[in-house]
């Protein structure tokens, strides 16, 4: 028999959208305030932060009008 397990579980699901044509520097991160210094694991993003990123042109894409 298996012991029940009384804490939280959180799963968390990636949609991939696509690859950046090149990385992303830490510097352009900050400076963008997507990030205030490098991540030590799995960060959050907010969607202000992700709209700044400015993500279209990265994966190849033009912006959607």
């Amino acid at each position: 028999m298996l012991a029940e397990k009384t804490t939280p579980l959180k799963i968390i699901e990636f949609l991939l959208v696509g690859h950046f044509d090149e990385p992303v520097g830490l510097r352009e991160l900050i400076d963008a305030k997507i990030l205030s210094a490098p991540p030590q694991s799995i960060t959050e993003v907010s969607r202000d932060a992700y709209n700044r990123l400015d993500v279209y042109p990265k994966l190849g894409f033009s912006e959607p009008s």
